[in-house]
């Protein structure tokens, strides 16, 4: 069964994912065995996953506008967070100090809720499928990328729409900040990828070109210095980041 979403336990030990089934999985990093179950009967089917801060805690977005958090050690739920609208939770992340959960869904609607209360902080809706979403390292920023062609760029705490990209040439379908929190990189089904700084909303790199491939999801590496992509042609490409600090 094919595999539509990953992510990373923050001690790079174990990950999770979700299947095209609507199943997720927790596995091992290195032998790939799979862990305690973490589904139940609560959860129709999961379209997203992510981590936060901890390993032992993981989350998965279902097609019913829920997230479930689960522990790792035996796959026992913690917590459920309720967007109240029945759409697919296709974008998903928590902040690393887990204080915030963030879902997108695919009626573009945008929830963040406290994490500690589960109670809904801001809702906003952006009228477009929201294909994903992620909060840099520090919490300082929400990136969401969205099929009007942008990214939008929320302020936090305090949820407020500070900027919007300019346009790709199609829906944006991955975004990912850098590890430093300065640049933020964005994948379109256009085939191009995006470099830019948050800080001045300005792209500083374009690679790749329209149509010359498919895309499905895009990251940055540990180091800050290498963006990775991958995409329908079962094709993944490194770029070497270029940036220029002003």
């Amino acid at each position: 069964m094919g595999v539509h979403d990953v992510a990373l336990a923050p001690d790079n030990t174990t990950f999770t994912a979700v299947a095209l089934d609507g199943s997720m999985y927790l596995l091992d990093v290195l032998d790939g065995v799979k862990m305690p179950s973490v589904s139940h009967t609560l959860a129709p089917n999961f379209w997203s996953t992510a981590f936060g801060g901890r390993s032992d805690w993981l989350y998965g977005g279902t097609g019913d506008g829920k997230v479930h958090k689960y522990g790792s050690e035996q796959g026992a739920l913690l917590e459920t967070y309720d967007t109240r609208k029945p759409s697919n939770v296709m974008g998903l992340d928590v902040t690393k100090d887990e204080c915030f959960v963030a879902t997108g869904d695919d009626n573009g609607i945008l929830t963040i809720f406290d994490a500690d209360t589960k109670k809904i902080s801001l809702q906003l809706d952006f009228r477009k499928t929201i294909r994903r979403l992620c909060f840099d390292p520090l919490g300082r920023h929400l990136l969401i990328a969205c099929e009007d062609h942008t990214i939008k760029i929320v302020n936090m705490p305090h949820g407020v729409v500070e900027a919007t990209t300019p346009k790709h040439a199609a829906a944006v379908v991955s975004v990912d900040a850098s590890p430093d929190g300065k640049y933020f990189v964005s994948g379109s089904s256009d085939g191009t990828v995006k470099l830019w700084d948050v800080r001045f909303n300005r792209c500083q790199q374009t690679y790749g070109s329209e149509g010359a491939l498919k895309l499905w999801d895009v990251a940055f590496n540990p180091r800050n210095d290498m963006v990775a992509c991958v995409g329908k042609e079962k094709k993944s490409i490194l770029h070497y980041c270029n940036i220029v600090e002003s």
